[in-house]
C-alpha cells in the first residue's frame, strides 16, 4: 500500500512580497524608459518622414533589444511573486 504524498509547502509570504517589489522596481523604470525612447523616434518620423523613417526603425529596434529583456525580467519577477502570493493564501484542499 502506497503512502499518500505530503502536501507541498506553501510559498513564503515575505518571499512573494519581495519578488513583487523587486519586479516592480525593475519593470516600472525600464518600461518608462523604453516607452519614452520608442516614442521619440516615432515623433521624429512623423515630423519629417523622408529622412527619419529609417532612423526611427533602427532606433526602435535598438531600444527593444536593450530595454526589452530588462522589462521581461521585471515582468517575470512580478508574475512569479503574484503567483506565489496567490499560492500562499490558497486553502490546502484547493488544487
Amino acid at each position: 500500500m502506497e503512502r499518500p504524498s505530503p502536501p507541498a509547502p506553501r510559498p513564503s509570504l515575505v518571499g512573494a512580497i519581495a519578488l513583487i517589489l523587486v519586479g516592480l522596481l525593475v519593470l516600472i523604470p525600464s518600461g518608462l524608459c523604453t516607452g519614452l525612447m520608442i516614442f521619440e523616434p516615432i515623433v521624429a518620423a512623423l515630423s519629417d518622414p523622408k529622412t527619419a523613417a529609417a532612423v526611427a526603425a533602427s532606433a526602435i529596434t535598438t531600444v527593444l533589444i536593450f530595454g526589452g529583456p530588462v522589462m521581461l525580467g521585471g515582468a517575470m519577477l512580478l508574475w512569479y511573486g503574484v503567483k506565489n502570493l496567490r499560492a500562499h493564501f490558497r486553502k490546502p484542499d484547493e488544487g
